[in-house]
């Protein structure tokens, strides 16, 4: 039994011949130490170790372990894809690299994790070199800190960068806010849901609708090509310009000066959908709603209810209003009944007749006689009425407005001119007008 077991540790010894180290360790239990250099097999070969034990390919101390590190091209295969096998790649302070010069993959059937304690890098060899993630045909959900455990720094570019997102639906969702995008291009709709959405300058190009849940807040300006729906508040330091503004719980623009199509000669369109609701101007406090700018350097026409395709009830005022319309107005009611309930009131002026003259600039007014007598069956001297409002197509209605004497009948007459009139005033009484009291001759001008 004795010189059995020397055989065997003899066998497994090291048999040197010309350079040339051939081992055969076989039935050996135990740490066996191996002279040499190179182990080489003379067909395909094979290490390994019993069913179920441990196998360790290792240095002495800090030498290099290397694997399939020669010269040949060749395929270096580690682990399998057995049940339960698995792979792991330990490293120190000299971390792990993994270099290749022409393309490398990694493929898993299953979940796949990169952790680090430290930084991550995924970076490209040289300028220009394309970085894909998820370019693969199958329909992928990538996620990109979505965690939801910790607060995580997402950042994605740089102000050097240009940033494309493509996409049939963007959703950008934030429980607080999301500041510095400049541009969104998309032929679908961005939609901004959470607490509120803060851009420098948004913009959407193509046909795409920019979406807000919630607030929009822009601290520049906002440029729309087609629809911009903001189911909060829109709140912008710049302008707002574009195509259509929809807000689905309402729409409220506040703030400074509200300006629609300030630069360009485009119609501005309020209320003109097929909506029954009610369109108002003007909020409940004290305000003054202007019409065609105050300051305006041409003339304007302003229509309201001219569409003629059907009735409408045109409104202006209420009992409590007084309403005022200055320059010339002309109520052009066809077949129609004009109806005005409540007091008219039109400008008017007063004077008192000098040397058979006076001068009111109104469309109405008072003239107050200087005493005149003016006998029975008789006329007195034509008074002129100078008055700019007056033309020579103008209807000037004169009328005897103030108290005469005992048996005088005064009739009044008039004769537009350019720029006057001329009035003049008869007796058809049995009595004379006197001084007893300046007579007094009301008119009104009509263009």
């Amino acid at each position: 039994m004795q010189n059995t077991k020397l055989a065997r540790t003899q066998l497994a010894r090291t048999i040197m011949t010309s350079g040339l180290s051939f081992f055969l360790i076989a039935g050996v239990a135990g740490a066996t130490t191996i002279d040499g250099t190179t182990l080489t097999f003379g067909a395909a070969g094979s290490i390994s170790s019993t069913t179920s034990s441990a196998l360790t390919l290792d240095s002495g101390s800090t030498g290099a372990v290397n694997l399939g590190t020669g010269a040949a091209a060749k395929t270096v295969t580690v682990g399998n894809n057995t049940t339960t096998s698995a792979v792991a790649i330990t490293s120190g302070t000299g971390d792990v690299t993994v270099t290749s010069t022409d393309d490398s993959a990694w493929t898993t059937t299953d979940d796949a994790t990169f952790t680090a304690t430290d930084d991550l890098a995924l970076l490209g060899g040289s300028a220009g070199s394309i970085i894909n993630v998820g370019t693969n045909a199958h329909g992928n959900v990538i996620n990109v800190g979505t965690d939801n455990t910790a607060a995580d720094t997402v950042n994605i570019g740089s102000a050097l960068d240009a940033l494309t997102i493509a996409s049939s639906a963007f959703n950008l969702s934030s429980s607080g806010a999301v500041s510095g995008v400049t541009t969104l291009g998309t032929s679908g709709i961005i939609t901004a849901v959470g607490g509120g959405t803060t851009a420098a300058n948004w913009t959407t190009t193509g046909s795409g609708d920019l979406v807000s849940a919630d607030d929009l807040t822009v601290g520049d300006d906002v440029t729309i090509t087609d629809a911009l729906g903001v189911g909060g508040n829109i709140n912008a330091t710049g302008s707002i310009a574009g195509g259509q503004i929809v807000g689905t719980g309402g729409l409220t623009i506040s703030g400074g000066a509200i300006n629609l199509n300030v630069s360009s000669n485009n119609s501005i369109l309020i209320g003109t959908g097929t909506t029954t609701s009610a369109v108002n101007i003007g909020g409940t406090a004290a305000q003054s709603i202007i019409i065609g700018a105050a300051s305006a350097t041409a003339g304007k026409t302003i229509t309201i209810g001219s569409d003629n395709s059907f009735a409408d009830t045109i409104t202006i005022g209420s009992a409590l209003d007084s309403t005022s319309v200055l320059g010339n107005v002309v109520l052009a009611a066809a077949t129609n009944t004009v109806t005005i309930n409540g007091n008219v009131s039109m400008e008017k002026g007063t004077g008192t007749v000098a040397s058979d003259a006076v001068t009111i600039n109104t469309m109405t007014g008072v003239i107050t006689d200087d005493g005149t007598d003016i006998n029975a069956d008789a006329t007195r001297t034509a008074i002129t009425l100078t008055n700019s409002r007056i033309a020579t197509t103008s209807v000037v209605t004169v009328s005897i407005c103030g108290a005469l004497d005992a048996n005088a009948s005064l009739v009044p007459s008039v004769v537009p001119g350019s720029g006057s009139a001329t009035i003049s005033i008869r007796n058809v009484g049995g009595g004379n007008q006197t001084t007893n009291g300046a007579t007094k001759i009301c008119f009104r001008v009509t263009n």
